[in-house]
């Protein structure tokens, strides 16, 4: 055995020992790497019906007749909260919740945004999907 001085044992590289199973990360992010239209590329990954869309400056260009739904839907979701804050309350027939309205305002911002909610929200269940598909804004 080669004598070997305390410095030269210190600055050596030490290998780790190999780790176990539950010590390795469950997921390793992918890269977010910026496109042409300031999107991520896991976000365009993962929403590529938005890429049908066209996008000026970040914002989704719509149809006069959608932005007029959308602005509309958005009229009567906040009437019916200043109105009844606290009861269930009817939208184009539709019994929805104080809850309900809010997520369906969410929904039209972000259809206002992105031009879809695909990719962005999760598909609307019950009272909101129904209001969705009273106003022609639902996506199947």
């Amino acid at each position: 055995m080669t004598a070997v001085s305390k410095t030269a044992r210190s600055t050596e590289k030490r290998m780790e020992p190999p780790r176990k199973a539950w010590q390795q990360p469950l997921w390793l992010p992918m890269p977010m790497l910026p496109l042409l239209d300031g999107r991520s590329a896991r976000l365009q990954k993962r929403c590529p019906i938005s890429q049908k869309n066209n996008l000026q400056g970040g914002k989704a260009i719509l149809s006069p007749s959608s932005m007029n739904k959308i602005q509309s839907l958005l009229n009567t979701c906040e009437t019916s909260l200043q109105k009844n804050e606290y009861n269930m309350r009817p939208i184009r027939g539709v019994q929805c919740s104080c809850s309900d309205v809010e997520t369906i305002m969410l929904y039209c911002e972000t259809i206002q945004q992105h031009g879809t909610y695909k990719g962005y929200l999760m598909p609307p269940r019950c009272a909101v999907a129904d209001v969705l598909a009273k106003y022609d804004l639902r996506e199947d």
